[in-house]
């Protein structure tokens, strides 16, 4: 038997050591949060859904279709968002739907929490279509949801959904915005939806006594008239930016949501995921149909992971840039 060398033993040892540094960095490190929770720029009254911010323009970062489950590739879909966050360094974080999927266990379920609640930024979440699939019931996954630090999330009271609720921004100069969160769940929107929109947007009046409050809507499933806005943009490239890489999975069936929205004419963009491969913003009818840019790594995605930072001025006046983990990232000026 040939003598092994000490160089080679060395080098054999120093190969494992390093295999073995790189696995435990890639499943422990995504998960610890090494800087304090920060002193949120957001003063948060749940109960009466008023978050006081202490300059006159918010940082949201959206986050979409995290699929969090059990898998093997959730460290690097915490990493990414990790990433996102350190970039943009928000005031609020949403999470536009199918914040879990398939094969998520109790404990995946507690990790997103802790690691959310561990960064000490208010944060949101709307239901998507794979938000089901927990070991929870919907109910159940609700209050857990609402129940955790720095949440934001609120179960509401519609008969067949969880988690429609709104607050309003209110900034140092006077101003008003409103953030409006609503559940398509599998679906889309019901009829009961856009009577809790409409009642969501007029109650806006009892701010100053008029209509004119200004809304962003966040979402999952897309509209129908997403389809139209596509077309369009097919049509005249000025009107968005952003990639279309998939056929459009919209709700099922049209309940007029898209109208009544035309009719109020306070939103200013609805914010939505679902579409993985998609990331357009388009300006459709006056209104901005805003694809985020998917986060996870499981349920299938392109290339452009990350996050989509949102800032917004007490004016109503926002921009929307596409932060991507692996490359150069786009800004989207149009929504002004």
């Amino acid at each position: 038997m040939p003598k092994i060398s000490k160089k080679a033993i060395i080098i054999v040892s120093l190969s494992v050591i390093l295999i073995v540094c790189g696995i435990l960095s890639y499943f422990c490190f995504p998960f610890i949060v090494f800087r304090e929770a920060p002193e949120s720029r957001i003063e948060v009254d749940k109960e009466n859904g008023i978050l006081s911010v202490s300059d006159n323009k918010i940082k949201i970062l959206q986050l979409t279709d995290l699929h969090t489950n059990g898998k093997v590739e959730m460290p690097l879909m915490f990493s990414i968002m990790k990433s996102a966050i350190m970039k943009s360094e928000p005031d609020l974080i949403v999470i536009t739907g199918d914040v879990f999927s398939s094969h998520c266990r109790e404990k995946d379920v507690e990790t997103l929490c802790d690691f959310l609640a561990k960064m000490g930024i208010p944060w949101a979440v709307v239901l998507g279509n794979h938000d089901d699939e927990t070991p929870y019931s919907l109910e159940d996954l609700s209050k857990i949801l609402e129940n955790t630090d720095a949440s934001l999330f609120k179960r509401g009271d519609l008969s067949d959904r969880y988690g429609n609720y709104y607050y309003y921004l209110r900034f140092p100069d006077g101003k008003t915005q409103q953030l409006i969160f609503m559940d398509t769940r599998s679906n889309g929107f019901t009829e009961e939806s856009v009577t809790f929109y409409e009642n969501a947007v007029l109650d806006s009046a009892k701010l100053d006594g008029t209509n004119t409050v200004q809304n962003l809507l966040f979402y999952h499933i897309p509209l129908q008239e997403m389809e139209d806005a596509v077309k369009a943009y097919e049509n005249d490239s000025s009107i968005g930016s952003g990639k279309i890489g998939e056929a459009i999975c919209p709700q099922g069936t049209s309940v007029g949501f898209f109208d009544k929205v035309l009719e109020l004419g306070r939103t200013q963009a609805m914010i939505f995921g679902h579409d993985h491969y998609n990331n357009a913003i388009i300006n459709y009818l006056g209104v901005d149909f805003c694809y985020g840019t998917k986060t996870g790594i499981a349920g299938g995605h392109n290339s452009k992971l990350g996050g989509n930072l949102i800032t917004l001025t007490s004016d109503g006046e926002y921009t929307i840039e596409r932060l991507l983990h692996w490359g150069k990232g786009e800004k989207h000026e149009i929504g002004n």
